[in-house]
């Protein structure tokens, strides 16, 4: 008896054709691809009594009609994605003890190829690709349980050991992955071909297969095998105008009756934005417009109601789209389960880890500590800040007259402990149960958190399913008699094997997807179920970062080894998808996609990434419109770049979400600084750098006094005092010749000066007192190689050395030299420590407005040199003479390196006179903002940010 396929391009198209089988078919049982399919079908099934199932759903009931006829084995028990990666790791440990004496790349041993070869062997799986098969392709002979192949080095052979094992362990405890139900389905009907009750049961049954786009070898196998026990077999397969999918049907026999259907171009509104974030919010304007009758989507005529439009997002952008639909308050849900590793929960035991391994350091722990989910606290978080206590003892100490908050680190640090002593599944389950569930109580926790606000409901909800899954797991283990006996012989040697089967099941496991809420605009991410149909569907980011996207080869399935396995077909009828064939397959599902909008499909994209730079369309996406016979029209189509951020004077605007560009400003005082000033101090040469960055920030600082706030923990300004003091003592010492060595000089004095300048260098931030040790030591080693040099020249040195007065336009500069070394011929070299990196001292005019001062009072400078302790360089500029080039050459390794003394005394001098001459004559407001300006203290003080907000800027800037 043929199939008999029926092809459609739209879903609504499928209901005529149900409601004409619900006359022809007796006792139909629906197969869906997904669960999520079953309720879809619901809706729309005219059949008054079916059964609707998935792939294992028929396999559960054939082999249950099959055990009351004959004596069967049992039923295979389908596993999750940890459990796989448990018998592979298992595994991969047995043939790194096999192979502990033989050479293989080191990647082969690492942990993360477990998750590498687990991907190949469900790609194995996937394609019915037996054992037998991949050994023979591979040229092997010699595999055998005691012994190991001659290609064991290879990468792929190490796949076929493990494949080989991996199948007979699974079949020794009557285990299965989800990809295999079909297969086995086609295995007992094959098997039992003789029985008669079997030939009568499916004889009686109408089969009909719904919304599959593919069919895998193994699920093709199952539909001849019932297609061959007389089994009456329909397929409604969705069409996507590609010959390669639509046409080529390999599982019917002979042609279907019914022809392709007609393509009605869907009808296609275009909407493109400024960048990701702009392009959701131009989304949910113009719902919210057409929900009130105005906007661009007006002209489609009434608005169809939230629950009759699907969104369809990327699922790296799901945080983004659910604040700009807060932001609009459209209501919404988020119909696929959440990631089990969206769940605050797992961010808990990752950084619960990562504190643990790093000595419960101050910032982590006190995250951890206020952390409202892991119950109260009675710390005071600025004293915490201003101690940073690190370490057990540390923190114990600290905390020994809270006792709420002493008892909450002694359980985050037993929790810890507990955590990274398991060494089987099924403790690492009942372990994370007790702390979440006894140890912290975070249901109760999480209630009080979200008390009465609906808005943290969903927080609640996603902990729930988190508790929930992981009782259901321990449940799993305890019950199951014969995953018990599987998983008792797995052990974890180390805490990287416990953590690499958590993130395993992490990123596996799918918390229990939301009721759906009537009144909601439906979001799905990545792609919906395969029966999901509304009147509007939209599909943001249609550019190639999505569209097809990367695909990512594994290291043990490369796209070579594939390509040779489909060019010998004598193996095995079995195709292991190349990425080109991957992304054939993402094309067709693209155009799918399109087509499930059945009065309109609204596509979006944003003209530029987050960076700044153009996007490109996805390439799937222009051809929809090309040939005869076009997939899809463009109707209605509407750019809203970032320039127009703002509504525009002549379009309608949301209050109180939205402020129009024509809006008048609000009457308030802004803190504007005052324009003169009365008095003007001396200007330190080290602030021509900040004038030249922003001049507001120059004002601040020299004459309202106000400067960044000190960050809590390590001060890196006390940290450069120590530096500045060690080098001061240091050549005080060198040059009264009382040592030969600068790194000895640098060790013996380094106590003295930290005990007596920063001395919690000595106690609580000891990583940073090393730190810093070890930057002065690299430097010291630096100036021994330059001393080397300078030692054969120098006449006289004067440290901190102050600058004779300097005054341009009544305007007062001054200075004071770290190192003025005194040279032959009566040439001086600045010398300057800084306790940053050499890149942000390049462009710096400090010294080369020392230089101009100095050479005008009588001491000619042939060079500056910044030395610098973040990264162990020196920097500067030097004269183009021959002393001065071999100055420069000593110093920076180049006669080409550096730059030029005299330009850069130029320059500085060219900004010192505008500055006084800016100041005396009280042109330059102290508001202005340079063009360069990268923010004040982190913009907390700057004004652009301000002026930005109040939609456009200061006019001189």
């Amino acid at each position: 008896m043929p199939f008999e396929v029926f092809h459609y391009k739209r879903l609504n198209d499928v209901k005529e054709y149900l409601g004409q089988l619900t006359t022809q078919v007796i006792n139909p049982i629906i197969i869906v691809p997904s669960l999520s399919d079953k309720s879809e079908f619901r809706e729309m099934s005219p059949f008054e009594e079916s059964k609707i199932f998935q792939w294992n759903d028929l396999y559960n009931e054939i082999h249950t009609f099959l055990k009351n006829q004959v004596s069967m084995p049992p039923k295979r028990k389908e596993v999750d994605q940890s459990i796989n990666w448990l018998l592979i790791h298992k595994l991969w440990k047995e043939l790194n003890e096999k192979t502990k004496t033989i050479e293989v790349p080191e990647g082969l041993r690492r942990i993360e190829s477990v998750t590498h070869i687990l991907e190949s062997i469900r790609e194995l799986l996937r394609e019915e690709v037996s054992w037998s098969d991949f050994n023979r392709f591979m040229g092997c002979d010699d595999c055998f349980d005691d012994s190991l192949c001659n290609q064991i080095q290879d990468p792929t052979s190490w796949l076929c050991w493990i494949y080989r094992r991996y199948l007979k362990e699974f079949e020794q405890y009557q285990l299965s992955d989800n990809l295999q139900i079909p297969g086995l389905t086609a295995d007992l009907i094959r098997k039992s071909w003789q029985n008669e009750e079997l030939k009568k049961w499916i004889n009686k049954n109408t089969f009909i297969f719904i919304g599959f786009f593919q069919f895998t070898p193994g699920q093709r196998q199952l539909l001849h095998s019932l297609n061959s026990n007389s089994g009456q077999v329909y397929i409604i397969k969705p069409w996507c105008g590609i010959p390669l999918f639509d046409k080529d049907f390999s599982v019917q026999p002979d042609h279907s009756n019914y022809p392709l259907p007609i393509n009605n171009p869907v009808p296609i509104g275009e909407i493109a934005a400024g960048d990701a974030r702009h392009q959701y919010e131009t989304i949910a304007r113009e719902l919210v417009l057409w929900s009130a009758e105005k906007g661009q989507l007006s002209r489609w005529g009434q608005f169809p109601g939230w629950d009759d439009i699907v969104t369809i997002i990327p699922p790296q952008r799901r945080k983004t789209f659910q604040e700009v639909l807060q932001k609009y308050q459209i209501p919404f849900q988020f119909l696929q389960g959440f990631s089990a590793k969206e769940s605050p929960l797992w961010g808990i035991l990752k950084r619960l880890r990562s504190a643990g391994q790093n000595n419960w350091p101050e910032e982590e722990t006190l995250h951890l500590l206020t952390e409202p989910l892991l119950g109260e606290t009675d710390i005071s978080v600025k004293e915490a800040y201003h101690l940073s206590p690190r370490g057990i003892e540390g923190w114990r100490d600290f905390l020994k007259d809270s006792p709420q908050s002493l008892l909450k680190f002694d359980q985050l640090v037993k929790s810890w402990r507990t955590i990274e002593s398991c060494r089987t599944p099924q403790e690492v389950y009942h372990v994370l149960h007790r702390i979440f569930n006894k140890t912290f109580n975070i249901s109760i926790n999480a209630s009080k958190l979200s008390g009465l606000d609906p808005s943290r409901d969903e927080l609640v909800a996603l902990l729930t399913a988190f508790l929930m899954e992981i009782e259901q797991k321990v449940l799993y283990f305890s019950e199951d008699e014969t995953l018990a006996s599987f998983v008792q012989q797995i052990n974890f040697a180390s805490t990287n094997e416990v953590y690499g089967f958590l993130e395993t099941w992490i990123n596996h496991a799918t918390l229990r997807p939301p009721l759906i809420e009537k009144g909601s605009l439906r979001v799905y991410l990545s792609s919906p179920p395969s029966l999901t149909e509304a009147p509007v569907v939209i599909i943001t980011d249609i550019i190639s970062a999505f569209w097809p996207g990367s695909f990512l080869n594994t290291p043990f399935l490369e796209d070579e080894l594939k390509k040779k396995w489909n060019q010998n077909p004598g193996l095995n009828q079995a195709t292991l998808p190349t990425i080109h064939q991957k992304r054939d397959e993402k094309r067709a599902l693209f155009r799918r996609l399109i087509a499930t909008g059945f009065q309109y499909t609204i596509v979006t994209y944003p003209l530029q990434d987050e960076a700044g730079r153009p996007t490109s369309l996805s390439p799937y996406y222009d051809e929809i419109f090309t040939g005869d016979d076009p997939w899809a029209g463009k109707v209605v189509f509407f750019k809203r770049p970032l320039s127009a951020i703002l509504p525009q004077a002549i379009e309608p605007y949301l209050k109180p979400v939205e402020i129009p560009e024509d809006v008048p400003l609000i009457a308030r005082s802004l803190p504007w600084l005052p324009n003169q000033i009365s008095e003007i101090p001396p200007i330190p040469i080290s602030e021509l750098d900040t004038w030249v960055e922003c001049p507001f920030l120059f004002y601040l600082k020299n004459f309202y006094k106000l400067t960044e706030p000190t960050p809590p923990g390590f001060d890196p300004r006390r940290g450069g005092i120590v530096l500045h003091e060690l080098w001061g003592k240091t050549w005080d010492t060198y040059l009264k010749g009382k040592s030969t060595s600068l790194r000895e000089l640098v060790l013996s004095l380094w106590p003295e000066i930290v005990q007596r300048v920063y001395p919690e260098l000595l106690t609580i931030f000891t990583s940073d007192e090393l730190r810093l040790r070890l930057d002065a030591l690299r430097l010291a080693d630096y100036q021994e190689h330059m001393e080397s040099f300078i030692n054969h020249y120098r006449t006289e040195e004067k440290n901190e050395f102050v600058l004779p007065p300097y005054e341009i336009n009544q305007l007062s500069f001054t200075g004071r030299c770290d190192r003025l070394i005194g040279l032959k011929d009566g040439y001086w070299l600045i010398v300057d420590y800084k306790s940053g990196k050499s890149n942000y001292a390049r462009t710096s005019l400090q010294l080369a407005g020392y230089s101009h001062v100095l050479t005008n009072n009588g001491y000619p400078v042939v060079g500056y040199v910044y030395l610098c302790h973040g990264d162990g360089k020196a920097t500067g500029a030097f004269e183009g003479t021959f002393f001065g080039n071999e100055l420069r050459k000593s110093f920076l390794g180049s006669s080409r390196s550096g730059k030029d003394l005299s330009v850069e005394i130029d320059l500085a001098r060219q900004k010192m006179k505008e500055l006084s001459l800016g100041l005396a004559s009280g042109d330059v407001q102290p508001n202005y903002h340079s063009q360069t300006c990268s923010g004040c203290f982190g913009r907390s003080l700057c004004r652009r940010d301000e002026m930005r907000s109040r939609g456009g800027e200061d006019e001189e800037s």
